[in-house]
């Protein structure tokens, strides 16, 4: 639902007639909460689907098996510069936030989203995201699932 509904990133569902023409491997997907059970459906569906570039934030001993699931990378959930590593890897190109784990304050997610781009952040719990980290934003599509 997440990656190819209407609700969702609007990502064409992989072997239906538009995919022949959508490029998944220019596509860059973060999963925050990588190692619960809805994130790692999430990455191989990604990996399914052919997408290049799937950050999982996650705890470190989820790395290999989140990896073998298809994660480019998995960076820790613990670590104080998300935002920076995530740039590191995807430069302002990121458009595509699933938010598997947080709760509340979900400021994190959209961080993380282009700054010059309309991007779309997808959580499954209830939460806001700070006005100060909106207002640095060209536009977020906030998604509730």
């Amino acid at each position: 639902m997440s990656l190819f509904s209407a609700a969702g990133f609007r990502l064409p569902f992989p072997g239906m007639p538009d995919t022949a023409v959508f490029d998944y491997t220019s596509q860059k997907v973060v999963i925050i909460g990588g190692g619960t059970n809805t994130g790692k459906l999430a990455i191989q569906f990604a990996d399914l689907a052919g997408i290049a570039t799937t950050i999982a934030i996650a705890s470190p001993s989820e790395a290999a098996l989140l990896k073998s699931f298809g994660a480019t990378l998995v960076i820790a959930r613990q670590d104080s510069d998300i935002e920076s590593q995530v740039r590191r890897i995807v430069g302002d190109e990121l458009l595509y936030v699933y938010d598997t784990f947080s709760s509340g304050e979900q400021s994190l997610g959209a961080s993380l989203l282009s700054n010059s781009k309309k991007g779309i952040f997808v959580h499954n719990t209830p939460g806001q995201v700070s006005d100060a980290v909106l207002a640095r934003r060209k536009g977020v599509s906030k998604i509730s699932m």
